[in-house]
């Protein structure tokens, strides 16, 4: 773990001035969104890598991405600080049971950079803490007597914010409860702050196997030189790693900078795994792309990018309805405020019309 920087995150618009030339603009909306239900937290890394950007465009995505925004506080109708409804399908406090085979734990509400188009605001930085021993013996217990669960997604915050011996503890535990069941851990570290991505951190998950890691990626511009010596360790080393990337307006909504980006991700041995559109969590719709221009940009790629760089293009339906794949079909009407989104089932759900 790089001690430096997670003693040196950047949490008030004051500490990010001395890393970002920032406008008055800037300053005001930064003031402005502190209002925001998701606190400023940047890593000096990714400071350094929003200016160390060669172009404009590049800087300005990475940017939106990490620094708030007045516009987090402007809420539509539709939104929601729990937008998946995993508060419905909570078994623990630290524990989602959504889908038959595969739970979800929050392994901490902490993450190193707070995103802003994150979608579990009702959990992430809320002061919450790691996940205690007690917890993770309740989760293990409903591990050990539902034998149709194969698979444990552990995310939060982001898990890699545990420290070594800690990350260990609850790895091993949950490796205990059956053979074969596998581990799969959400992460934006490789990216924010590739210094976590140790020797010590890659033996404990080529121990741990089966394990999965799976990092949230976003733009080519964050393919930086650290996160490739960390990714190529952990290929090394055999452990399969995947990426998801979430459609943003003003980041990558374009085929092109989406072409790049998973290009890139395949030329480093990572498979792009889902391309989400966006949730419709409490001040994020300036991050949402209009629904027809998403297909229409997933189509697009469809045509040009060989079937082993495109992700899985997927939205997790309101109101709890779970994931489906996105495409024209799944589209069932249309009026001027929204769309129908039907799943599987045949059941239809609300996403708005934003422009």
């Amino acid at each position: 773990m790089n001690g430096w920087e997670l003693e040196q995150l950047i949490e008030t618009p004051e500490e990010l001035q001395k890393w970002l030339s920032l406008s008055g603009d800037e300053v005001s909306s930064l003031l402005g969104a502190q209002s925001s239900a998701l606190p400023l937290r940047i890593t000096p890394f990714y400071a350094r890598l929003i200016a160390a950007c060669e172009n404009e465009q590049d800087a300005a995505a990475l940017r939106k991405m990490a620094v708030p925004l007045a516009a987090e506080t402007k809420l539509h109708p539709a939104e929601s600080l729990d937008p998946l409804a995993e508060e419905r399908y909570q078994i623990t406090p630290r524990m989602v049971h959504r889908y038959r085979d595969r739970v979800l734990i929050l392994a901490t509400d902490s993450c190193a950079l707070y995103c802003r188009h994150c979608f579990r605001r009702r959990f992430t930085g809320e002061g919450a803490g790691a996940l205690s021993s007690n917890e993770l013996e309740e989760i293990c217990s409903y591990l050990g007597t539902h034998p149709e669960i194969h698979e444990v997604l552990i995310s939060g915050g982001d898990p890699l914010m545990l420290n070594d011996t800690r990350l260990e503890r609850v790895l091993g535990r949950l490796r205990s409860v059956r053979d074969g069941l596998v581990l799969r851990v959400s992460t934006r570290m490789p990216v924010v702050l590739p210094a976590r991505v140790s020797s010590a951190l890659v033996d404990l998950l080529r121990r741990m196997a089966p394990v999965w890691l799976v990092v949230q990626i976003n733009h080519p511009a964050e393919l930086s030189a650290s996160f490739d010596s960390g990714i190529r360790e952990l290929i090394e080393a055999g452990i399969p790693v995947l990426s998801q990337s979430v459609l943003l307006k003003g980041v990558n909504d374009d085929p092109e900078t989406l072409m790049t980006l998973f290009y890139g991700l395949i030329e480093r041995g990572i498979r792009p795994y889902y391309l989400f559109q966006g949730d419709l969590a409490a001040g994020t719709a300036h991050f949402r792309v209009n629904l027809k221009r998403a297909v229409e940009i997933y189509s697009q790629l469809q045509r040009q990018v060989s079937g082993l760089a495109l992700p899985n293009f997927a939205v997790d339906l309101p109101d709890g309805g779970g994931k489906i794949r996105l495409h024209q079909g799944s589209i069932a009407g249309e009026t001027e405020e929204g769309y129908l989104l039907r799943d599987a089932e045949g059941r239809e759900y609300y996403y708005p019309n934003e422009e």
